[in-house]
């Protein structure tokens, strides 16, 4: 993109596309069968296990940028050349399991050093759903309206969380 604004193509009617970045690997993060449940005694932290996931949803931005003719200070005068930049962005919906419930609260939530929920508001407060693990609790309406109401457990004894539209 700098190449171009330094250095513009004098031919007219010129149009580059430049792409970035995908993904070449589509997966979140390994999750396994049989991996202990942590019991929860008090204020502690957990690295949750993934129990729930979507597909990986990517989405495309298209930007367009065109420069005018006109000639400058070398003369030629070339004609209006028009950029195409697009990039990537993805997103997931997911289900962390913590612990074993039941539990009082959750208060924070980090990933990558980065708070993306606290209980006081501070927090980036990204969509997520708390299920505090209790024997009664009901299946989470976000992964029941993905996958149906038949196919969604209700992980009661469970503490989990549920992120939707994870960047």
């Amino acid at each position: 993109m700098l190449g171009g604004a330094l250095f513009p193509n004098k031919i007219e009617g010129t149009h580059t596309t430049q792409e970035g970045p995908r993904l070449g690997d589509t997966t979140v993060q390994n999750s396994a069968y049989g991996i202990d449940i942590p019991i929860a005694f008090n204020t502690i932290r957990f690295a949750g296990n993934i129990i729930w996931a979507s597909e990986i949803k990517e989405t495309q931005h298209v930007n367009t940028y065109s420069s005018g003719g006109g000639g400058g200070k070398g003369g030629g005068g070339g004609g209006e050349s028009t950029s195409t930049q697009i990039t990537y962005t993805y997103a997931v919906d997911l289900a962390i399991g913590i612990c074993q419930g039941p539990l009082t609260s959750i208060k924070k939530i980090w990933a990558n050093s980065k708070l993306i929920y606290d209980i006081d508001g501070t927090g980036t407060n990204a969509e997520v759903s708390i299920h505090l693990g209790t024997e009664t609790q009901t299946a989470d309406s976000y992964i029941q309206s993905v996958e149906g109401a038949t196919y969604t457990p209700a992980y009661r004894g469970l503490a989990y969380v549920v992120f939707q539209n994870y960047q």
